[in-house]
């Protein structure tokens, strides 16, 4: 903890402009009453530069991509937090067993040359996945990846994965320097279709989406997205509601993101936000047109010595059609990624006309508040168990007229399924990390919601690399 703050401490007088400084902690202990005084000197150094950066052991990654990971370069002052941040960087980039950070003296008193000794490790990994839902069964994702790829630090995966009623397929490229720059870009082609999935029709999304992604201040990232896809509703049962037309309908749309995250580079150590906002506007070409957003923030905190974890989100989502021709395949579907307790496209708008399938609509709007206390249940740390308790509150509502205003006269009941409906769940979690990989169980139960949501009591993930 004392090294963390006078990390913090360093960072902050960097902020400032304030190079050589030296924070040096001064401890005195109090016998009587069992306790440290700690009073922090802060002192003026002496004025050392860098004076070259030399790397060795890669093999295969280039030099370009350790470098990148100072931000201070030769001719810099010297700035030991920097160079510490930077070893951080090269180990969690995760080529490496091992990366060796020093420092030695260059060629006159105030000169220091920094020497990089890595040693390569295989960057390719076969992953598998498993899901687990009371009512949809078991499910899984086998993904193919290399995050080191030709040494350059490009990311490459494909990932296969589904169920008994979904099938997903995703390739992925991302170049985290575009242009020698700190600039990530990413191109993404997919393929998803579901079967019956909670409903009578069935559904095949194809596109791709290319995604430029940059800081613009410490903690906060912006990312300009551009996404094509070819979205199909297929198979519709006769007894369907009528708001749901199978047919083929192309999107073109342009997205911004903005993120900040500071739950683990903040000044306080103990807590730290997020905020995230999305924006993304259809239209540009294609047979849809809308805007969507979409914001999250969350804070966490830690307390006994870390022992106690609390997380807290709040999440929301407003679709705006301005063309009126956004579909089924446009809406915000909530299930458990989202909303814990429920099966995909398990809550929200639903047709209850008797005669009809009751078939999920999809929702204008959600918001939903997530809380988390993640904890001890007092065996032994070695056996990897721990436990979580979680309350989830929402609703997802909201229908456009699509119909022409006929809605009513075909039966849609939308008193009791498009208008604002509070639902809220309780459960515990359980986490258990095994040779295979973390696992976690949830046991939920709804105790408000209308009756024809479709809740999930039992759920399960797990994952692994080899």
């Amino acid at each position: 903890m004392l090294d963390s703050t006078i990390a913090r401490m360093e960072a902050v007088a960097t902020k400032a402009g304030l190079n050589f400084i030296r924070i040096n902690p001064r401890v005195t202990r109090n016998d009587d009453t069992r306790t440290l005084d700690i009073e922090f000197v802060i002192e003026r150094g002496p004025r050392i530069f860098v004076e070259r950066i030399d790397i060795e052991g890669n093999v295969t990654t280039l030099d370009r991509v350790i470098r990148r990971q100072f931000d201070t370069v030769e001719g810099d002052a010297f700035n030991p937090r920097k160079i510490r941040e930077a070893s951080s960087r090269i180990s969690a980039l995760g080529f490496f067993a091992k990366a060796d950070v020093t420092t030695r003296e260059g060629s006159s008193g105030d000169r220091i040359i920094v020497d990089v000794n890595v040693e390569e490790k295989n960057t390719g990994s076969l992953s598998f996945g498993v899901t687990y839902g009371a009512s949809s069964g078991v499910g899984g994702t086998v993904s193919l990846s290399e995050s080191n790829f030709l040494g350059r630090g490009q990311f490459v995966k494909i990932e296969l994965g589904g169920g008994s009623d979904n099938l997903n397929t995703e390739l992925t490229f991302t170049e985290p320097s575009f242009l020698d720059r700190d600039l990530r870009f990413s191109i993404n082609a997919f393929r998803s279709s579901t079967t019956q999935q909670n409903a009578f029709y069935d559904t095949r999304n194809t596109g791709f989406s290319t995604n430029l992604g940059f800081p613009i201040s410490e903690n906060g990232r912006l990312d300009v997205k551009y996404r094509y896809a070819s979205n199909q509703i297929l198979n519709v049962d006769v007894a369907s509601s009528a708001l749901i037309v199978a047919g083929t309908r192309n999107l073109s749309s342009i997205g911004l993101t903005y993120v900040f995250d500071n739950r683990t580079s903040g000044l306080s150590r103990n807590s730290g936000i997020i905020f995230r906002v999305s924006q993304e506007i259809a239209g540009l070409g294609g047979a849809v047109g809308y805007t969507k957003t979409s914001a999250l923030i969350g804070g966490r905190t830690t307390r006994f010595n870390d022992a106690l974890v609390l997380n807290l989100e709040l999440e929301g989502g407003f679709l705006s059609d301005f063309s009126g021709t956004s579909s089924l395949g446009d809406r915000f579907f909530l299930g458990d990624a989202i909303m814990r307790g429920y099966q995909s496209k398990g809550m929200g708008p639903r047709d209850t006309t008797v005669g009809t399938n009751q078939d999920a609509l999809g929702g204008n709007m959600f918001a939903v508040a997530r809380l988390e206390a993640n904890f001890p249940i007092g065996l032994p740390e070695e056996y990897g168990v721990s436990g979580g308790v979680f309350m989830d509150v929402g609703s997802l509502w909201g229908l456009d007229d699509l119909d022409g205003g006929l809605i009513a006269g075909d039966g849609l009941d939308l008193v009791t399924t498009s208008g604002f409906n509070l639902r809220a769940v309780i459960g515990v979690s359980l986490f258990w990390k095994t040779a295979i990989g973390p696992l976690r169980f949830n046991f939920s139960r709804v105790v408000r919601g209308p009756s024809y949501d479709e809740a999930e009591s039992i759920s399960m993930t797990i994952g692994t690399s080899f």
